[in-house]
C-alpha cells in the first residue's frame, strides 16, 4: 500500500518528536507549552477576526493544542519515571559502596599531610 509523502513525513516527524521527548523530557515540556501558547494565541485571534473564513484555523489550533498538551503530559510522565530510575540507581550505587571507616581515613590523611609538609 502506498502512502502519500505528507502522511509519511508527519509520521516520521511524530516519531522524531516522541524520541526527543524520551531523551529530553524537560526541554520538550517547555517547547510544548510554548507551542501551545502560540497556537492558542493564533486560534483566539482567528476566532475573533473572521468567524466564517477562519473556523478551520481555530479547529486546527485546538487540535494542535490538544496534541501539545498530550505531549507535555507524556513528557512529564517520562521525566517522572527517569527521576525514579535515577534515584533507584543512586541508591543501588550507595548500597554497593563498602563501609568506610572515617576515623581511619582521617588518621591516614593526617599522616600523609604531615609527611608532605615535613
Amino acid at each position: 500500500m502506498k502512502t502519500d509523502p505528507l502522511s509519511r513525513n508527519l509520521s516520521e516527524a511524530r516519531y522524531r518528536v516522541t524520541r526527543e521527548i524520551r531523551d529530553n523530557p524537560l526541554l520538550c515540556v517547555g517547547l510544548a507549552l510554548g507551542v501551545g501558547a502560540v497556537i492558542g494565541a493564533l486560534g483566539s485571534r482567528a476566532a475573533v477576526s473572521r468567524p466564517d473564513r477562519t473556523r478551520w484555523l481555530t479547529d486546527l489550533a485546538s487540535d494542535w493544542s490538544d496534541e501539545a498538551r498530550k505531549a507535555g503530559s507524556r513528557a512529564g510522565a517520562v521525566g517522572h519515571r527517569a527521576n525514579k530510575e535515577l534515584h533507584a540507581a543512586l541508591h543501588q550505587a550507595a548500597d554497593a559502596v563498602p563501609e568506610v571507616d572515617l576515623d581511619r581515613l582521617v588518621r591516614r590523611g593526617r599522616r600523609w599531610l604531615h609527611s608532605v609538609l615535613a
